[in-house]
This record gives structure tokens, sequence and C-alpha cells, in this order.
């Protein structure tokens, strides 16, 4: 290529004029494009570092930011999150996450009455909810006979 082709493709602040002021001034393009790439190289390898999953786990926190944020808002403004944030998803993905959620916890069954007594046992004591009103009340009714010495 000749000078021209410089002066044509250059245009501009530079002066064209001098082949010097060209050499320069692709000189420090050329300088340039070498730092940038040692920027992206320096940032690859922070990446290939990373554990496989960062990407999932970032995304994840991120979502739970997020839905947390959202929670708040909801809490604030006295709606139900729940019901909030399924005005927003399609009946056709709250479908298919109920299916998802009944597979994840499938009926294993028994083998024997132990194991059956032991899941009636957790599933009871899972539905009991306290009362801690009611208990202070009858904690303060009864008093020290609340605590039965042993």
């Amino acid at each position: 290529y000749g000078k021209q082709w410089y002066q044509r493709r250059v245009r501009g602040s530079v002066d064209t004029s001098n082949e010097n002021s060209i050499l320069r001034m692709l000189k420090m393009k050329r300088n340039e494009s070498r730092k940038l790439n040692h920027i992206e190289v320096q940032e690859e390898e922070k990446r290939s570092k990373l554990p496989a999953n960062w990407e999932a786990k970032r995304r994840r926190l991120e979502w739970e930011l997020s839905d947390q944020k959202s929670r708040e808002e909801a809490e604030k403004n006295g709606l139900n999150y729940d019901i909030v944030k399924n005005m927003n998803a399609s009946a056709q993905e709250l479908e298919y996450y109920s299916r998802r959620a009944k597979k994840k916890n499938p009926d294993p069954g028994f083998a024997d009455f132990a194991q059956s007594h032991f899941r009636q046992y957790e599933r009871i004591t899972g539905q009991l909810r306290v009362n801690d009103s009611a208990y202070e009340r009858q904690r303060q009714r009864m008093g020290e006979s609340f605590y039965p010495q042993a």
C-alpha cells in the first residue's frame, strides 16, 4: 500500500503529510490494542480460575436478591407475595413448576409399620403450630408449677 492509502485511511486529527506522524499514530494504535488485549487476557484468566458452576451460582444469588426485594416491596404494600409473583407468570409455567414440585416429593411407600409410624409422626408434628400467646398466658397463670421439679 502507498501513502495515499494511509492518508485515506487515517483522515482526521493526524497530520497525514508527514510519514513519521502516520507511523507514530499507527504505533499508538498498536500499543492501545496491545493494552486492551492484555486486559482481556487477564479477565479471561480470572474467569478460567473460577469454579465451573460460578455463573449459575451468581445468577441464583442475583435471583434470590431480586426475589427478596420484591417480597419486601409486596409486604410493604400489604400484598401477598406469592399471588403477586404468580400474576407475572403464565399458567403453563405454573403448571410445569407444580408438576416438578410433586415429582420431587414422591410417596416412597413403606417397608414396615415402624416406617409408617415415623412418617405419620413427621407429618403430624409438621402440622403443629405453637401458639406463643397462649403459652405465655398459661405460664403466667401457673407460676412456679409450670416447671415441675424432678
